[in-house]
């Protein structure tokens, strides 16, 4: 089974790089069409929207406080709570596609869980791409990889994928 996940984890990473290297040349090819003065993510300075990280869906806030940082907050619910916070920075920022990294906690709250336990889940390392919607820049829509570590667990990988409307 183990082997299996593994061999599972490879397509689904090599299927999330394929899909960027696409987005990016797309991103490229719609970039020589407008304006290549124009920064369309200055504007994106707070953002509500869903993303799709792992098994979970989720409500998500992005907030770009400076033109290269900001934060993050997610909010999930199955059978557990789960709040994730994180920093994010762009170490890329074009005109329609930005490249981002950053860190993370994933918190997990419920009734059913040991008072004792500590609240934070796991750790996480993220990279990914934002990329602006040409024709509607309020709109982004991102996809990142993330490197979790669960102290009860070993380190696994989770793909995500959302769209934010910025105000």
């Amino acid at each position: 089974m183990r082997i299996r996940h593994r061999r599972l984890t490879r397509k689904l990473l090599m299927a999330t790089l394929l899909s960027l290297v696409l987005i990016l040349g797309w991103s490229w090819t719609a970039k020589a069409q407008f304006d290549d003065e124009e920064n369309y993510s200055l504007f994106h300075d707070l953002g509500i929207g869903v993303q799709n990280s792992g098994a979970a869906c989720c409500i998500s806030i992005r907030a770009w406080t400076t033109p290269t940082g900001g934060i993050e907050l997610d909010l999930a619910a199955n059978r557990l709570l789960f709040l994730t916070a994180r920093g994010l920075t762009k170490f890329v920022d074009s005109s329609i596609v930005d490249a981002y990294g950053g860190a993370g906690l994933v918190f997990v709250f419920s009734p059913l869980r040991s008072t004792s336990r500590f609240p934070i889940d796991a750790l996480q390392l993220l990279l990914g791409l934002e990329i602006t919607v040409p024709f509607m820049p309020a709109f982004a829509i991102n996809t990142e990889g993330v490197l979790e570590f669960e102290p009860e667990r070993e380190f696994f990988t989770t793909i995500g994928v959302g769209i934010h409307y910025y105000f």
